[in-house]
């Protein structure tokens, strides 16, 4: 083998090192994928999690990036989000306990009627 291959092939070796090396760095900040999924499944807490696991811990590794800065900005748009479908979720389900609540009360009320007159007449 001549010195430039040698050479040639210590220079790609050395790339191929640094590229997984970077790739491995850089996949757990995809995990705004996994709060996207999170959200679509009403999963609001994981999504949360994700979130705070991103912003205290994967994002300080790649601070030396361009895309760090990017990704920052946006981790308070990303939250806002998260609250706005947990609060939308939460009226939602508090409007069909209002829906339903009557019909709740009457069967409750049914019962206890069909208890108490069960009990007395023993």
């Amino acid at each position: 083998m001549s010195t430039s291959n040698k050479s040639l092939y210590q220079v790609t070796a050395t790339n191929e090192g640094e590229t997984v090396y970077n790739h491995r760095l850089f996949l757990p900040t995809q995990s705004k994928f996994v709060i996207t999924v999170n959200l679509f499944m009403y999963r609001y807490y994981p999504a949360l999690k994700t979130l705070e696991q991103l912003e205290h811990i994967h994002l300080p590794s790649i601070s030396h990036y361009r895309f760090h800065e990017h990704m920052k900005k946006n981790l308070s748009k990303v939250r806002e989000s998260i609250k706005e479908a947990s609060m939308s979720d939460l009226k939602d389900f508090l409007e069909s306990i209002r829906k339903y609540s009557p019909k709740i009360g009457e069967v409750a009320m049914r019962h206890v009627s069909i208890f108490y007159s069960f009990f007395f007449f023993i």
